[in-house]
């Protein structure tokens, strides 16, 4: 199995999933730097490598997380995100987020610091 580039942090918040100008209303259950998994009230229908449109909403006082992901695992009502492009607003609001969120503070800057290298190796690729 493949160890995760980033460590996920249980989190539970409502989001917004668009998928092909389908909007569908869910749940993010852990969240990493680089990632989501969101649960849905009902079955969706998408494939791996869809393109979504995510919007995070932490707290009633918090500004939205916007990110554009891409489907990397699902099943029925679960899927699992990889991000794939975020404003650096977005970008400053998740990782003080993950920051929170963590219990393993000390590594926090070195997961920061690998996410700049990963947004960027993502467009490199691409």
């Amino acid at each position: 199995m493949q160890q995760r580039l980033f460590r996920r942090v249980l989190f539970t918040a409502k989001s917004v999933a668009t998928v092909d100008d389908v909007i569908f209303k869910g749940q993010i259950e852990n969240i990493s730097l680089n990632g989501a998994l969101i649960s849905f009230e009902k079955d969706i229908s998408v494939n791996r490598g869809d393109k979504c449109f995510l919007t995070i909403y932490p707290e009633s006082d918090s500004k939205p997380i916007r990110i554009i992901a891409e489907v990397v695992r699902f099943l029925r009502n679960m899927v699992g995100i990889k991000f794939v492009a975020i404003d650096a607003e977005s970008k400053s609001c998740l990782c003080e987020l993950v920051k929170r969120l963590t219990t393993e503070h000390e590594n926090m800057n070195a997961e920061i610091d690998k996410l700049k290298k990963y947004f960027d190796n993502y467009f490199y690729a691409t």
